[in-house]
């Protein structure tokens, strides 16, 4: 009987602009990731970011929390904050709240209060 190694493969585009930063932490993003035997790719001729299992991973949920990173690290969110996702008493949930307000103004005061709610 032969086991068979399963690859997910999760990839997520990120903004152009936001490429020189990538470029910069990325290699902090492997060391991060290294630990949970998470190989990371970065794209950046297409401008896309993966996360994949490997053979010597035994901890399932860890693909999603890296999925996570990665999302996160694709809206800006700086890397100090997006590796705190990996922990296991932490989560993560991004909230679209674009479509929630007609007015402007009222969309970035919300937006701003939900930031400062996030940091503390």
């Amino acid at each position: 009987m032969t086991i068979k190694a399963v690859y997910l493969l999760r990839n997520l585009l990120f903004q152009k602009y936001w490429e020189k930063y990538l470029r910069e932490v990325w290699s902090s993003v492997t060391k991060i990731l290294d630990p949970h035997v998470i190989a990371c790719p970065l794209g950046l001729v297409r401008g896309s970011m993966s996360v994949r299992t490997t053979r010597n991973n035994f901890d399932p949920y860890i693909i999603f929390k890296a999925r996570d990173v990665i999302k996160l690290l694709a809206r800006e969110v700086a890397i100090t904050q997006a590796q705190n996702v990996l922990q296991d008493d932490a989560a993560c949930d991004i909230i679209k709240i674009g479509n929630l307000v007609r007015n402007k103004d009222r969309f970035g005061r919300r937006r701003q209060q939900i930031i400062q709610m996030a940091v503390r």
